[in-house]
This record gives C-alpha cells, sequence and structure tokens, in this order.
C-alpha cells in the first residue's frame, strides 16, 4: 500500500517494543528486541518498493510515542544547569527525541513556529553565560531564533511574546521584548553547523556560529542573575542541544558595547556621536564603554585608541579617554561625565586627570584643542602607569598606581567640545615619542601678580582681559584675577571685561567670581554684569579705561549702591547691597533664557529682575567686572553646573506638572503627556513646557518635539504644536482649546494653524490626524521668527509671513493632545540634528521656489506656506 513520498520509520523504545510507523503513525508491532546490546537497521527493497532515502536524524512524532517512553524528571528544576530541552505541551508543534535532546517540527509545512526551552539555568563561562546548538537537518526555508530570557519558561506562542527576553532571529532581526529591529543577517546554516548565543557580563549578546562571533553588540542585560535559553525554527529543521559545550570564544575589545550606551549617544558600527541635549545640560551624559577588557600584549602593555571625527566650539572641555576595573553595567542614571565612572582612572575633561576618590589634578593639555582626524589614546605599561597619547605623542603621564592584574574596561566620554570619535580596535601601541620644549619667545615682563588673596583656581574658564585697563589696576599672569592698588576707593577707573564672549548653555549665559580683596568703609561695592560690545573692538575704537561700569555702551549692570541699570528700563533699586560683601564670598551673575537679569551669591538667588537681555545664541555677551567701593581684588572662577537657585524655570526641559488641563497628567521625569480621555470626545487635553525655548542653532534657532505614543482612532483632528510669548503661571485659566492660549502660534487641528494678528484659522498642507504613533513632530522657530513644522525630521509646513519675536522675548512651548493624539513623549534632539532640519527647510523652500517659478507639478509643491 506504500505509495511514493510516504515515510516509514521502526521505532524501539527502552523496554525493547518495536513499532512500525507509517507516516507518524502506528501500523505495526512487536517486542522481545534486546537493548542491552548494539542494533544496525536492515531495510529490504523488497515487492513494489523500488528506491528509497535515508531520512537522517528523524525522530519520531509525539504522538508515536506514550508520555511513559520521555526520560524527563517529574519537575523541572530551574535552579540547576540545563541537561536538555523541556518537554513542550502536547499541542505543541515541536517533537522531542525521548532523550530531549534533539527537536524538530511535527508538521514542517505548519503555520505555527516551534517554540522550546532549555530545562535549567545557562551556565557562566569566563566570557559570559552561553548556550549552543547543533543543526541535524535544515531546509532553505528554515529560519531559527535564538535568545535569553530572565523570566522562568512559561508556554508562550512564539519567541516574540516570551517576557524578558532577548532573540535573534537567522534573517538579521532582533527582539527585545516584543519590539523588533534590524541586525546583520547570518549566513544560511547548514547540517552540522553550530549555533550559540552568549551574553557578557556587561550585557552585550553575540551570535556564535561554529566557534566564531557572528554578530557581536546585540542589545541584552547583564547577566546579574539566572538567564534561561529558548530556540524557536519552523520550516523543515532538526536541531540538538550540545549539553556540555565547549565554552565560548572570548570575547575581546571590538567596539561599544550598544547596551551600555548614553540616550545622548548614537553608535553606528565604531563610530560613536553626541546627538543629544541633557537635561543636565550640554555637552554631557556622553559615556561609553567597549564591548571587552583591554589585551595585553607580550610586554604587559594595554592600549586602546579612538580618532576625533566632528568636534564644535564653545566648550570648556572635550573627550575624555579613562580605564576601569568595575565590570561595566547599565545604569538607572547614566554617568553625567567620565569622573563618576567608580574605579576609574581618566584624563581629559577641562584640561585633567580624575582618579576615584582623588581630587581632579591639572595636566598640561586640553582636549579642546582637538580636531577632526586626531588620534587620542592610553596607554598602560607594564609598571601600572596611565600614558595618554596625542598624535603619538606623550601628552599626560600624571596617573600610576592603577592594577595591571585584572580586567581593565575603556572608557570613552563624548563630553563638551567633542561631538564624534571612532574607535580603532587592534590598533598597536605606538612608539610614544616625547614632544621637544617650547622655547620661550622674549616677551617684555606683565605686571606683577597680586599678593595676598588665594590663588585662583587651577581649571579653565573664562578671563579678564588686558586691555582698557585703569592705572591701578592689575591682573594676574594668567588672567583669571584682577585687583586696584586704589586703597581708598576714590580713584574708580576699575572696569574689566571678559577676554572671550561668556558661553551660552541650556539655561542661559552665567560667570561668577570670588572676591579676593575689600576695602573698609565704603557705601558703594562691586558691580557686574554683561556687554554686547567686544572689549578689542572699543580699544581699537579709540576708547579709553571706564571710571565706571555704567559708561559702558551696550551693558546691564547690578551693584554699585544697590540698584541695577538697563537700556530698557529706569534704574531699578535692589534689596541687595554689595557693599557687605566679604573676601571668600562667590558672586555670580546669570542671564537667563526669559532675558531676566539673575544675582547669585553664594549659591542664593539675591536679585532677579524680569528685562528684557540679549538671550538669542549668537550675539555675544562679554562680562563686564567693577572693581568699585567695597572690593578691591576678584577672581573669574570657572564653575561646572550653575546654582539650583538660579536653575528654576530657567530653560525648556520638560512638561510642566502644574500648568495642564485637567484630563493631562505629565511622568515624573516630566517628559510624557498623556490624556485620560481615551475616545477624543473631551477638550482640554493642553500642557505647557516648564521654561522657554532654548536657542539651540548658530542662528538662535528655537526647536522641540514630540514622540507619538499612544494615538485614538476614528478622528478627524489631532496633535497642537504652539508656542506664545505669554508666560504661563499656575493661575493663568485652563484652556479648552490652544486657539484659546493667548500672544501663540498654533498648527495641528484638522489641518489649521492661527496667529496672534490672524482674526481666524487657515488651512496648512499638514493635518496631524494622520499620525502614526512613532511619528515625530516638531516646531522650529528660526532666528528671524519664521515658524516650520517637521515630520520625522522633514518640513511639512510654516508660516513666513508671520514671525515670532524670538530675538526679543522668551518663547513657551506647549502642546494640545487634540483628536487622535493621547500620549507623547518629548525627544531630545541634538544642534547639529537641528542645523540639519535647517538645511532642509532651505533646501525645500529653494525648490518650492524654483517650481511656482517654472510653473512646474501644477503648483503642487512639497513645502509651502500656510
Amino acid at each position: 500500500d506504500l505509495r511514493v513520498g510516504d515515510l516509514v520509520g521502526l521505532l524501539i523504545n527502552k523496554n525493547g517494543e518495536a513499532k512500525v510507523l507509517v507516516n507518524g503513525k502506528q501500523v505495526a508491532g512487536a517486542g522481545g528486541i534486546p537493548t542491552d546490546q548494539p542494533l544496525f537497521p536492515i531495510i529490504d527493497l523488497l515487492g513494489n518498493t523500488v528506491a528509497v532515502s535515508f531520512v537522517q536524524g528523524a525522530v519520531p512524532t509525539t504522538a508515536a510515542i506514550p508520555q511513559e517512553d520521555h526520560e524527563t524528571p517529574a519537575a523541572v528544576d530551574f535552579t540547576q544547569t540545563f541537561s536538555a530541552f523541556m518537554l513542550p505541551p502536547a499541542d505543541a508543534p515541536v517533537v522531542l527525541s525521548p532523550e530531549l535532546v534533539l527537536a524538530e517540527m511535527r508538521d514542517p509545512g505548519g503555520k505555527l513556529p516551534g517554540l522550546v526551552f532549555l530545562n535549567g539555568q545557562l551556565p557562566r563561562f569566563d566570557a559570559g553565560i552561553y548556550f549552543e546548538l547543533r543543526v541535524e537537518r535544515i531546509s532553505k526555508e528554515g529560519i531559527l531564533t535564538v535568545g535569553v530570557t530572565k523570566s522562568q519558561p512559561a508556554a508562550p506562542k512564539n519567541a516574540q511574546e516570551v517576557p524578558n527576553s532577548w532573540s535573534f532571529r537567522t534573517d538579521g532581526t532582533v527582539f527585545v521584548s516584543k519590539k523588533s529591529s534590524a541586525a546583520q543577517a547570518v549566513p544560511k546554516l547548514r547540517k552540522g553547523d553550530r549555533i550559540g548565543v552568549l551574553v557578557a557580563g556587561f550585557g552585550d549578546m553575540a551570535i556564535v556560529i561554529n566557534g566564531e562571533i557572528a554578530v557581536d553588540g546585540l542589545t541584552c542585560v547583564a547577566p546579574t542573575q539566572p538567564m534561561y535559553g529558548f530556540v524557536e525554527f519552523s520550516g523543515s529543521i532538526a536541531l540538538s542541544l550540545e549539553v556540555g559545550a565547549a565554552p565560548p570564544p572570548s570575547k575581546g575589545l571590538t567596539g561599544f558595547a550598544k547596551s551600555l550606551s548614553s540616550k545622548m549617544v548614537v553608535i553606528d558600527g565604531l563610530l560613536a556621536r553626541r546627538t543629544g541635549i541633557s537635561s543636565e545640560g550640554d555637552g554631557v551624559e556622553g559615556v561609553l564603554f567597549g564591548d571587552g577588557p583591554l589585551q595585553r600584549s607580550p610586554n604587559g602593555k594595554c592600549y586602546f585608541e579612538v580618532c576625533v571625527e566632528q568636534v564644535v566650539t564653545g566648550f570648556e572641555d572635550g573627550l575624555t579617554l579613562g580605564v576601569t576595573t568595575a565590570l561595566p553595567v547599565r545604569q538607572d542614571q547614566p554617568f553625567i561625565t567620565a569622573e563618576e565612572v567608580p574605579n576609574s582612572w581618566s584624563y581629559g575633561f577641562d584640561g585633567s586627570a580624575s582618579a576615584t576618590g582623588k581630587d581632579m589634578v591639572p595636566i598640561d593639555w586640553s582636549p579642546v584643542k582637538l580636531k577632526a582626524g586626531d588620534t587620542v589614546g592610553l596607554l598602560l605599561t607594564a609598571g601600572g602607569e596611565l600614558q595618554l597619547v596625542v598624535n603619538g605623542y606623550l601628552e599626560a603621564k600624571q596617573l600610576k598606581g592603577i592594577p595591571t592584574g585584572v580586567p581593565l574596561f575603556p572608557i570613552v566620554d563624548l563630553l563638551g567640545s567633542t561631538l564624534a570619535i571612532s574607535f580603532r580596535p587592534g590598533v598597536p601601541a605606538p612608539q610614544v615619542q616625547i614632544r621637544p620644549a617650547a622655547v620661550p619667545a622674549k616677551v617684555q615682563e606683565p605686571p606683577p601678580a597680586p599678593s595676598g588673596p588665594p590663588p585662583a583656581p587651577s581649571g579653565k574658564g573664562l578671563v579678564f582681559y588686558d586691555g582698557l585697563l585703569g592705572q591701578q589696576v592689575r591682573i594676574s599672569k594668567d588672567g583669571k584675577s584682577a585687583y586696584s592698588k586704589d586703597a581708598g576707593g576714590d580713584d574708580l577707573h576699575g572696569v574689566l571685561f571678559s577676554s572671550q564672549p561668556i558661553p551660552a548653555r541650556a539655561a542661559g549665559r552665567y560667570f561668577e567670581v570670588r572676591v579676593d580683596r575689600v576695602r573698609e568703609n565704603c557705601p558703594d561695592g562691586l558691580s557686574l554684569g554683561i556687554t554686547c560690545a567686544d572689549p578689542v573692538d572699543m580699544e581699537e575704537n579709540g576708547e579709553d579705561a571706564f571710571e565706571v561700569s555704567e559708561e559702558v555702551p551696550d551693558s546691564w549692570t547690578a551693584g554699585y549702591d544697590g540698584y541695577y541699570r538697563s537700556l530698557h528700563k529706569e534704574n531699578t533699586r535692589l534689596g541687595w547691597k554689595p557693599s557687605a560683601l566679604n573676601v571668600g564670598d562667590v558672586v555670580g551673575i546669570l542671564i537667563s533664557r526669559t532675558g531676566d537679569f539673575v544675582v547669585v551669591v553664594n549659591g542664593k538667588e539675591v536679585v532677579r529682575v524680569p528685562d528684557k537681555l540679549p538671550i538669542a545664541d549668537a550675539e555675544p555677551a562679554f562680562a563686564v567686572v567693577d572693581l568699585l567701593g567695597r572690593v578691591s581684588g576678584v577672581t573669574m572662577l570657572p564653575f561646572n553646573e550653575l546654582p539650583k537657585a538660579a536653575q528654576a524655570g530657567a530653560t525648556f526641559t520638560g512638561f510642566n506638572p502644574q500648568i495642564l488641563s485637567a484630563t493631562v497628567t505629565v511622568s515624573s521625569n516630566g517628559l510624557q503627556a498623556k490624556s485620560s480621555d481615551a475616545t477624543g470626545e473631551e477638550l482640554g487635553g493642553i500642557v505647557f513646557g516648564n521654561g522657554p525655548l532654548p536657542c539651540v542653532g548658530s542662528d538662535g534657532e528655537c526647536y522641540f518635539e514630540v514622540q507619538i505614543d499612544t494615538k485614538r482612532s476614528g478622528q478627524s483632528d489631532g496633535l497642537v504644536l504652539g508656542v506664545t510669548t505669554a508666560k504661563p503661571t499656575p493661575s493663568a485659566p485652563r484652556y479648552s482649546v490652544a486657539d484659546e492660549v493667548p500672544d501663540a502660534w498654533t498648527f495641528g487641528y484638522s489641518g489649521l494653524a492661527l496667529a496672534p494678528e490672524s482674526p481666524d484659522m487657515v488651512p496648512i498642507k499638514w493635518n496631524p490626524a494622520k499620525l502614526k504613533k512613532g511619528d515625530r513632530a516638531g516646531l522650529l522657530v528660526r532666528g528671524d521668527g519664521t515658524l516650520i513644522v517637521f515630520l520625522n525630521g522633514s518640513p511639512v509646513c510654516g508660516a513666513p509671513t508671520s514671525k515670532a519675536p524670538v530675538q526679543d522675548d522668551p518663547i513657551y512651548p506647549f502642546i494640545d493632545l487634540l483628536g487622535n493624539t493621547q500620549a507623547v513623549t518629548l525627544t531630545k534632539p541634538s544642534r547639529e540634528l537641528v542645523a540639519q532640519m535647517v538645511v532642509k527647510f532651505e533646501e525645500a523652500n529653494i525648490a518650492r521656489k524654483k517650481t511656482v517659478a517654472g510653473g512646474g507639478s501644477n503648483g503642487q509643491v512639497i513645502f509651502d506656506a500656510w
């Protein structure tokens, strides 16, 4: 009765019972087969059967094997290392051998994939945890998914539903807790190939093929608790479990550990780029780790190197390299800088060396000098000395006593001026050159440095300009300290300027000085402020030393005998008396993103004057210090972060949980806003930002962007993006719809926009009702006040005839969770990304003008005005 294609098998169980199976069903049986000696198969091509082919690695169907024939324990002990596959449910499409070490599909043509778990914990090796499978049979259409989970195996339908799991499919798809992404595919597997999963100690996952790492850097989690393996397959596949497999390959240093990277950094192969602005400020949270320990050369040295790909100006610190003996793991809160990494030694920062538990020490090199193409490396000698090597030259060797008998992991911090670097694994240690000593030029001796006050701090920062000085004023050699020789304070002419513009930071511009010398019995005191006039230009134009700071053009200053002087208003009396300052007091000036003038004394805000100071980053502002009255000597201080007293509301970092509609809630970190209305029928989905938009572009551009998290269906309108010059306050009315917000520019609704000077809404070429989950919608306000809406990084509509006064007034962002949009999350695009978006807008605008001028496309253009 057999036909071509039938499968005929003989099964002999452990009791010596023989069963003949045809196409998986038992048709005959007998007993008494000896099981204590080798058995050899016999095939007789008798009668109607002319030809057969042997099926290697075949296993009988589960239906043909009674449950008692399976060699499985009564209960799985998940505290032990795995020894076999777990017996799947009776209705599962997977078939296991009696020994539970070989698995295949019950029906190779079935629609459901086969999923099977290992029956215990994965073993640990020096390189990490690991398990391995051997391919016994695989068809052309066969696909495997291998993965690990932190949860004890249950009975999910497929690999994507395994909770707390990380898995890889051989077509190059990666799954992390139900979310998929693309990775490198592996070559087509063949019979006899071995495929393994390795999770390194710091959390990266690698796929191993035949003992070699084939795919590396997959996101996983550090295996600090037991993990379990699983495999999913479809098609004609048979797999055997390699119990007691050889140790996995040693995972050396090949690049960055992607699973440990900061959200501020994007890693593309060996290239790492800082693309975000942290809530802690621009230029931080860029700490990265290598994906393995440093390898030692035969002479006991360790070395790694990076190449600088992109730098920016305006920062006082830069690229930092280091090593740590602590196995890197994912942090709930990212490291602000490499200095925070435990058990670490680093060079860079603002020209400093750092060792855990010790104060930073200055070095004779600053990373802000780096330019694209420079190479920077760390060399650890056999004696434990850590050397900084830049372009082959030794630049620092202050760090000594680093342990050499333990694994060391590299640290790279994309700090400050360094935006992008490329990792150079495998580069041998160079023959380090000693830079020749520079021959000092003959220069005129500067005036003597002041004696008596504390020495200036060693960090980098603003310094005083050595021009436009009164006859009694002296500046130290390093430019940080200044004092007046006028003991009585009657001579005046104590005005000083910074030699560089005050750096623009996320919260505004800030500088501070320490009081080093005071005079007694003076009715007035120190005056500080800013000027938009460049002191070099003033001197070249014939200006002499100023008698008092109120004579300085284009300036705003506070102090004197207790008043504030502004270009925009009459002198304002203050509740602060600088005549009460003492030696050691620290006085800071903040020009906030709202245009306020803020005075901070010893970390406490003492003056905040609402004003209209220049807030655009593109406009330079120089520090002004007047050694008036009580104060006769100061030191310009570097600072790492703005005093908290001056930070509140200084700039937009998230949604304001106190200024929102009744249906809206804001997450604890201020980045997510969600409406409780799932239907979209209720209004009142407005939420404001917690401060004015910072300038993030070279021409004063401001930008904010949200990502769609949850959408409602069946809606004809959607998300509204807006900005207003009216400062939101908790006491303001609760608005129902965005068009009620005063002095506002809004875009969205059902494809409409509104501006303060427009009595009615006008149509635009963007309807947010079409937004999908994951879409990013943002609003750009250019330096000239032009507003443009961006969707997923591309311009979609704008308002060139209606402009926001971004250069004159702070502008405050807000959104309306209207229509199809129920929840969003704020993104943090970098300055570089915003610059790229501005270029896209310019290109689209040029294309529009050409199209309109030529009359092409029937007047339809990609970007147009509203």
